[in-house]
């Protein structure tokens, strides 16, 4: 049983702390370029005007008697058209990305 405190307690050496150090640090700055990314693609301007967009058409939607038949069918029919792009850029990105290699 002692023999078990010894080893849970055991330091690492130097080697080991610069290796796990070096680890955390190649994994911050994975994650740093993923926030990046992800910062740099909500303040795309076509990202807000397509938010914007797909906002107001919901608000058509949410009272629809304010509003032609027609007009909300079509507004009906742009949510769903963004709601399947969204879904399908990734894997659109991906299927180019797999070809480019």
């Amino acid at each position: 049983m002692e023999e078990n405190k010894t080893q849970e307690k055991k330091k690492l050496s130097y080697e080991e702390l610069s290796q796990a150090c070096a680890d955390l640090s190649a994994q911050n700055q994975q994650m740093m370029a993923e926030i990046r990314r992800l910062h740099a693609a909500l303040n795309d301007s076509d990202f807000n005007k397509m938010s914007f967009f797909v906002s107001m058409l919901f608000k058509v939607v949410e009272h629809p008697e304010m509003y032609d038949d027609e007009f909300t069918k079509w507004c009906v029919a742009n949510i769903e058209g963004a709601m399947r792009g969204f879904v399908a850029a990734p894997e659109q990105k991906e299927e180019k990305k797999d070809e480019a290699e």
